[in-house]
């Protein structure tokens, strides 16, 4: 039996791309992510979505659909928010080895 053919995979975001998708965002932020209601129905929050695929598309060599567009921002969103994390961490551990008698030079932690 012969197997289907293996789906090929859309190419990587470039960063004109995701640029262009932050900025688009960065401009309509409000309607993009308020919750419904009457002053907000999901029609005008799927027209604001088209203008970031529009935005992004205009730069792209590869058409994007809404659903690209939207798992990349959820990608590139915990991204930034894994980093955030990482970097609270990294401050906590430092103060910590502070107040323990320890002073930090440029990350590193020496004995004074």
């Amino acid at each position: 039996m012969e197997e289907p053919p293996a789906k090929k995979r859309c190419a990587a975001f470039t960063d004109k791309e995701c640029q262009a998708m932050i900025e688009q965002i960065g401009a309509s932020v409000d309607p993009l992510f308020t919750r419904l209601s009457s002053n907000r129905s999901l029609v005008d929050k799927k027209e604001k979505w088209q203008g970031v695929v529009e935005a992004v598309n205009e730069v792209s060599k590869v058409k994007r659909s809404r659903r690209d567009v939207w798992l990349e921002f959820v990608r590139l969103w915990k991204e930034v928010h894994r980093k955030g994390i990482l970097v609270r961490r990294e401050e906590k551990e430092l103060e910590m080895a502070e107040d323990n008698g320890y002073e930090s030079t440029l990350g590193n932690v020496t004995l004074q």
